[in-house]
């Protein structure tokens, strides 16, 4: 037990990276997450706080080893909660992807970003108190419906270093949260995207309010993300974590 978060085992992976299951309960509801991180990285290494996908879970298979690479590759501990209504946090484990949808609009309906931007202000503030982590800096990797839940959290939260976002075109909630972000931001989008429209995805990039922002424009669909396009938005991230290190 570090602070309010419930561990349970570690593990290796074959990268060498430890990996940990945590929860914490915010607000009467238990949130499960995980934890990767170098055993030897050494101290005040940065955290990144990670989100995913639509109907995926905290171990989300797209874009997974480009978030575990910040840890393996670059020395930073990367957290990914199980986002409102998924992943272990379905009120039925078994039910349809169609329920797990319809809560998710609802939640978001009610909530929108507001609840979940206190988790991970929580789950980061209590990752934090890890030796190793205190000290270091803060990031945020949060791609397609992470982008959507994850702007509420970046917000409210100056402590965030910078941000990598993209494969979302929001609405008015959104846009609000993103007029008000200030962070670096590095924002991916894929041009031929059957989810959201160009047109949305440019209008929530113009909505950030960061003055250091760049927008990676490819050819594909949503999940065809190019390699060269996660290296370049994994060194953007680094790169302003590494540049000196923020007060806990």
């Amino acid at each position: 037990m570090t602070g309010d978060l419930d561990w349970g085992d570690e593990t290796r992976a074959a990268d060498g990276l430890s990996e940990r299951e945590f929860a914490l309960v915010v607000d009467g509801e238990r949130v499960p997450g995980v934890l990767w991180c170098l055993p030897d990285a050494g101290s005040a290494r940065p955290l990144v706080m990670a989100g995913h996908g639509f109907m995926l879970d905290r171990h989300f298979p797209f874009p997974l080893p480009s978030v575990r690479a910040l840890a393996s590759e670059h020395g930073c501990a990367v957290a990914v909660l199980d986002a409102p209504c998924h992943g272990d946090r379905r009120r039925d484990v078994t039910q349809p992807a169609e329920q797990t949808a319809e809560d998710y609009q609802a939640y978001w309906g009610k909530f929108a970003g507001s609840r979940v931007a206190r988790e991970y202000a929580e789950s980061a503030a209590a990752l934090r108190q890890l030796p190793e982590l205190q000290g270091g800096t803060l990031g945020y990797w949060g791609l397609s419906l992470a982008t959507q839940y994850g702007l509420g959290w970046l917000s409210e939260l100056p402590a965030v270093r910078a941000a990598v976002l993209g494969l979302f075109g929001g609405g008015r909630v959104v846009a609000h949260y993103a007029s008000r972000v200030r962070c670096p931001v590095f924002f991916v989008q894929q041009l031929d995207d059957e989810i959201h429209s160009r047109e949305t995805v440019a209008k929530l990039f113009d909505a950030i309010a960061a003055e250091d922002k760049q927008l990676a424009a490819n050819p594909g669909l949503h999940v065809e993300v190019p390699d060269r396009a996660i290296r370049t938005a994994t060194r953007f991230l680094v790169d302003r974590l590494r540049d000196g290190v923020l007060d806990a």
